[in-house]
């Protein structure tokens, strides 16, 4: 397992996300990819990203789906 401080990792402002081949807006939302497949070496391969978002009030996310396994919970 790899451990990473989210202090260590750098916030990425999110502009759009693709769904359906189609381009949508984001909106007020950051992320810091945290775990993903493409970190380490092969004995880290998986099907899953592990993200932390910051959305702010009035953030807008919309529906959209990945190849790899996601799974979300709410910090506050």
């Amino acid at each position: 397992m790899i451990v990473r401080n989210i202090m260590d990792v750098e916030a990425i402002e999110v502009k759009e996300v693709q769904y359906q081949g189609k381009p949508h807006e984001v909106k007020g939302t950051s992320l810091r990819w945290m775990g993903h497949s493409a970190l380490g070496g092969p004995e880290y391969k998986h099907n899953y990203a592990i993200r932390y978002f910051t959305i702010d009030p009035g953030g807008i996310i919309p529906t959209h789906s990945h190849d790899y396994v996601q799974a979300a919970f709410l910090l506050k």
